[in-house]
């Protein structure tokens, strides 16, 4: 899956979703579109699922030469919708480039947040 990918970001985030697909992992998503973040836990051994999507409704399809999208998606285990005004603290020290990092600053406190159920 790797090979496809011809930037080293593209390659360092299909990694990291192997890893969390095999190992399992703490997940911050945030869907700038719809205004949504929700967290999680992906268990270990998680197959990574490919859903098809129609673009939307554009101008300009170049980004879409095939006329759909390919996501490649994990589901999680546990999950919650964080609302703006929670977890302030987490939302200041998430990383702000690449479509899937490692958040090495958040010391633990996702992992307590999600397996304590603070919320």
């Amino acid at each position: 899956m790797k090979k496809n990918y011809d930037t080293s970001q593209g390659r360092t985030a299909i990694r990291y979703l192997l890893d969390i697909s095999k190992n399992g992992g703490y997940v911050w998503a945030e869907y700038s579109l719809i205004k949504k973040t929700m967290i999680g836990f992906v268990k270990p051994n998680t197959e990574i699922e490919i859903i098809s999507l129609d673009p939307i409704k554009s101008k300009d399809t170049s980004n879409f030469p095939h006329g759909k999208l390919f996501l490649k998606t994990l589901k999680f285990s546990k999950c919650e919708e964080i609302k703006p005004s929670e977890l302030l603290m987490l939302k200041a020290r998430r990383s702000r480039q690449g479509t899937f990092v490692r958040w090495r600053n958040c010391f633990g406190k996702l992992t307590k947040v999600i397996d304590q159920g603070i919320l």
